[in-house]
């Protein structure tokens, strides 16, 4: 009877898998590497979107399988680390192959300077993997996982651009240092959000560290996009598409925050990811107009 309570209650529903499966970070990456590079009037070729797509869903994997597998049982309290638990033996053997492709990839179709620059970042995510799981676990005064997060994510996103020598390096910084404040503001309201899971499953958090971020960070969001339309009209072209795209995701958190007590965490976290897309107007458009 347990083990069937403990299937209902862990049993994704259709609109969760996209977060189960970690499908959800890699989607949001590519699209906002399409924008910034548009921005940035570089051409990105195959198999660069694909090896950051892939490299990122490997990372998130990664470190939720190990999440999974190193807590008790009664400790895990969402479906996403339990669909890691129960598959322990399957994930690894999917992710072994596409670890190994991604790397075919990378070899293949990168040049000697975008691999050896990528080296340096796939050791900078490994490093944070170790540190977050093992290292500084319950450390207090440890960097909150929220900005190294923020950090990672923002750079793999500008890694193959600002590698581009045609690469406008001023529009590529003011991209990236918006991104991240976007990703950052993304990472704090989930810690807010699932603070009581972070603490059952005994995960710091930027919520758990600071009490205090309970109140500022739920009206991060509004702070942000209030300072994006000042930049929004400081710009034009293709920029100030950017920071509209930045400036409606910013806006979509915070109602996702709004309504985050009446239809659950679980809800406000798919969403959370979900808004991030929000590129996808521009892209459309520009691929509308030049067709």
């Amino acid at each position: 009877m347990d083990s069937l309570v403990l299937q209902s209650r862990f049993k994704p529903l259709w609109w969760q898998w996209p977060t189960v499966l970690s499908l959800d970070a890699p989607i949001v990456a590519v699209v906002w590497q399409l924008m910034v590079s548009s921005v940035c009037h570089v051409t990105l070729h195959y198999p660069r979107h694909i090896i950051l797509g892939l490299s990122i869903w490997l990372a998130y994997v990664a470190d939720r399988w190990i999440e999974a597998n190193r807590l008790e049982l009664s400790q895990i309290q969402t479906k996403r680390l339990m669909f890691y638990r129960r598959n322990r033996y399957l994930v690894p053997s999917a992710w072994i192959p596409l670890f190994l492709f991604d790397l075919y990839l990378g070899f293949n179709g990168l040049s000697n300077h975008e691999v050896t620059i990528g080296l340096y970042l796939f050791v900078a995510v490994a490093l944070y993997l170790f540190s977050h799981q093992w290292l500084h676990r319950n450390i207090p005064w440890r960097l909150p996982k929220e900005i190294c997060v923020a950090l990672l994510f923002a750079t793999g996103v500008g890694f193959f651009i600002g590698l581009d020598p045609r690469c406008d390096f001023k529009a590529l910084s003011l991209c990236l240092f918006l991104f991240s404040i976007l990703c950052f503001i993304n990472c704090s309201l989930i810690s807010i959000w699932e603070n009581k899971v972070d603490k059952t499953q005994g995960q710091s958090s930027l919520a758990r560290q600071f009490k205090w971020y309970h109140h500022i960070g739920s009206h991060l969001p509004v702070w942000y996009a209030g300072s994006l339309v000042l930049i929004c009209i400081a710009n034009q072209g293709l920029m100030r598409e950017f920071v509209m795209s930045v400036f409606l995701s910013s806006l979509a958190l915070k109602a996702i925050d709004h309504y985050e007590p009446r239809y659950g965490r679980a809800w406000a976290r798919v969403m959370a990811d979900a808004v991030l897309l929000t590129p996808l107007i521009f892209i459309i458009y520009w691929r509308y107009k030049n067709s």
